[in-house]
């Protein structure tokens, strides 16, 4: 059955006692079925653990379900689900140190997992859905990242802002806007990266934030697989950004749907890469921005 307000109440104190770095307090939860009433803001070097079968239900009306704040902790396994209530968060790191890991954070009332004011987050296959906001939310974060799943979010899958990221070998798809933005100044490094079928763009970034990215897998979006803004700065290797535009229907006229897209101001430059199949065009750029191309195919695109 559901642990109820039993639960709760052994697990908020429980997170209470702090570990130390050689020897972190483990808090592991039961397996099943269970439900959280209360948030849970472990002390420092606490951890919590989950068997893989084991599901925690929000059933509470506070901004989150656990929130890391000023401390060094993480949460290993389980599905923790938002049951889309309120506006909370499932995981919060506020000034902490935070590893999560072979977890699922879904379907929260905003995002799935935030994290902010000078906080460090390591992911590590982590799947987050459904999120009614973003996927995974930073700002004024250093973020890394393996293993992402992050699917059919409401607003985007990752959104970085003034933050720096790098993430490898993770999947970015069917998101209701972008599967990643960058913004602000942020710094972005992906590597075996997918974006795909997300509804605006596989990845969008703006305001002065760089972005470099190797083996990318920008396609089908149903907008552009990469899309440039107000001084940002894109660096593309050995990447395809192909069959974007599935939106697109009829004349391509004054519609976006391309491969690349080069707005204000922002430079891009792209070797050993695919930029085919894009419903209007290959390589879209404004009178104001930059595009070098070497060693790379643009070929059969709606337009050019």
């Amino acid at each position: 059955g559901r642990g109820g307000a039993t639960l709760t109440d052994c697990l908020r104190a429980a997170v209470k006692t702090a570990g130390t770095a050689a020897r972190p307090r483990l808090v592991v939860l039961p397996p099943g079925d269970l439900e959280l009433k209360l948030p849970v803001y472990p002390a420092n070097h606490v951890y919590l653990v989950a068997a893989p079968e084991t599901t925690v239900t929000w059933a509470g009306s506070g901004a989150q379900m656990v929130r890391f704040e000023k401390v060094t902790g993480g949460v290993y396994g389980g599905v923790w689900d938002g049951d889309k209530r309120g506006s909370a968060h499932v995981f919060n790191a506020t000034s902490a140190q935070v590893r999560f890991a072979k977890l699922t954070a879904r379907n929260a009332g905003a995002n799935g997992i935030v994290a902010y004011k000078g906080a460090t987050l390591a992911l590590k296959d982590v799947k987050a859905s459904g999120n009614a906001k973003d996927g995974v939310n930073t700002t004024d974060t250093k973020l890394t990242a393996a293993g992402l799943k992050v699917s059919s979010n409401k607003r985007n899958g990752l959104y970085v802002n003034k933050s720096n990221a790098v993430i490898t070998n993770s999947t970015f798809s069917t998101n209701k806007l972008n599967g990643i933005v960058g913004y602000a100044g942020s710094t972005a490094t992906l590597q075996d990266v997918t974006t795909t079928a997300n509804h605006r763009d596989g990845v969008y970034v703006t305001e002065r934030t760089k972005l470099t990215a190797t083996r990318l897998q920008a396609t089908l979006n149903r907008r552009s697989g990469v899309q440039l803004a107000d001084k940002a700065t894109v660096v593309i290797k050995n990447s395809a950004l192909d069959d974007n535009g599935q939106a697109v229907t009829g004349s391509t006229t004054d519609k976006i749907g391309h491969g690349l897209g080069v707005g204000k101001s922002a430079k891009a430059t792209v070797s050993a890469s695919t930029i085919s199949g894009n419903k209007v065009c290959g390589v879209s750029l404004t009178s104001t921005g930059s595009v070098s191309v070497k060693d790379s195919t643009i070929a059969s695109n709606g337009r050019h």
